[in-house]
């Protein structure tokens, strides 16, 4: 000990207040000092705070000899949030493009397997066919193309279990007539099958934006459409499907009143939609005919939707001749920023029993707790069998 003292520069009454402190639940102890520093800075024993080691902090030593001391319990450190998995980086195992033909590469993705446009912008001239089940992802600003103004879809999905993600589809322009999508270009078409999903895309100058011909099981989600001619989101029919989160903005904005054109639409002849959730979407400026639509579905449902500046309806859950459309109508916000009905026949239609008669039992649904803003009035029109309260017009 006396050695180590020796070494160390330690004097003797350090060593006794170092043994002493150890005595005393081991507050105080002894270190070797620092270089540049006395003992007095290195000791674990300046119990007054004032820099020093000396009789004062003995004192305080010796009151509290023998007195238990209870060690604080530590604080949990802060749980770190989960970091978000990084957009800019394909996912693990996915084949990687950053140029080239995008309909070769689908064609030599495995089934079940990933095509990644990382970057860059593709053109296709032709429908780019995704025949089996796969995702096609694009990540830091992957874009296609269209480069052709016939009627055209840029991604053609023929196959059950595709996913859509993360890509910028743009077409060259929305020419066609507004009656059909086959008669003018379509950024995605889904043909009969079950388990697609679109998810998180912005499509652009297209005649319809995403429809689906007998499509199940599908969702749409978080997808950016803007200026379509005909149709933002279409199913003619949809089956046990969810629309939701998507914003579509001018929708056959320059066409003069009356023409047809849907933000999203549920329909089908002569099989109708059914159950289909429309929840939390946003239609912009359908100015010369309808944000939201289905013709004849059966629990086609409207929850916490948007929609401004319709040019007829802003929701139009109606009778075309096939059966009496059962649907819920709830939550949603119907905006004229114009400020007058000029133009609207209703904010909400729903024609519920008034045709066939088909559910007067169950009834034809709900049209509760609307918000209708700038119609002079509420403008509701609600048939026999629905049920309608809590809306307020301003």
């Amino acid at each position: 000990m006396l050695n180590y003292m020796r070494r160390h520069g330690i004097r003797r009454q350090n060593l006794v207040f170092a043994m002493l402190g150890f005595g005393a639940a081991s507050v105080i102890f002894m270190t070797a000092p620092q270089p540049g520093k006395s003992l007095a800075a290195t000791l674990i024993g300046d119990l007054n705070g004032d820099g020093r080691v000396d009789i004062t902090d003995l004192s305080m030593l010796l009151s509290n000899y023998g007195k238990s001391v209870s060690s604080p319990s530590p604080s949990p450190s802060p749980s770190s949030s989960p970091s978000p998995p990084p957009t800019s980086a394909c996912p693990t195992g996915s084949r990687v493009i950053t140029g080239g033909n995008v309909a070769t590469e689908v064609a030599s993705t495995p089934i079940g397997g990933t095509l990644c446009l990382n970057g860059g912008t593709y053109s296709s001239a032709s429908a780019i066919t995704i025949n089996r089940a796969m995702t096609l992802q694009g990540i830091n600003g992957a874009k296609i193309n269209l480069a052709s103004s016939g009627a055209v879809s840029l991604l053609n999905i023929t196959a059950a279990n595709v996913t859509i993600r993360g890509l910028a589809l743009a077409g060259p322009n929305r020419l066609g007539d507004n009656n059909s999508c086959s008669s003018g270009n379509t950024g995605v078409s889904i043909a009969g099958v079950s388990g697609v999903t679109v998810t998180g895309n912005a499509l652009t100058m297209f005649h319809c934006g995403i429809m689906g011909m007998g499509s199940r099981d599908f969702t749409v989600s978080n997808n950016t459409i803007t200026s379509v001619h005909y149709v933002g989101i279409g199913f003619a029919p949809g089956h046990a499907g969810s629309i939701n989160g998507n914003k579509v903005t001018s929708v056959c904005e320059t066409c003069s009143l009356g023409a047809n054109a849907y933000g999203i639409v549920l329909s089908g002849s002569p099989t109708v939609s059914t159950n289909v959730t429309v929840q939390s979407n946003e239609v912009r400026n359908a100015t010369s005919w309808e944000c939201y639509d289905t013709h004849d579905g059966q629990n086609v449902n409207f929850f916490d939707n948007l929609c401004t500046n319709p040019g007829r309806v802003g929701f139009n859950i109606a009778y075309s001749g096939i059966s009496d459309p059962i649907s819920r109508v709830e939550g949603n916000a119907v905006i004229d920023e114009a400020g007058g009905p000029e133009s609207q026949w209703n904010s909400i239609v729903h024609t519920g029993d008034n045709y066939q008669g088909t559910h007067p039992v169950t009834g034809g649904g709900t049209v509760l707790n609307n918000n209708i803003t700038g119609f002079g009035g509420c403008l509701i029109l609600a048939g026999a069998g629905v049920s309608s309260s809590g809306n307020t017009c301003n």
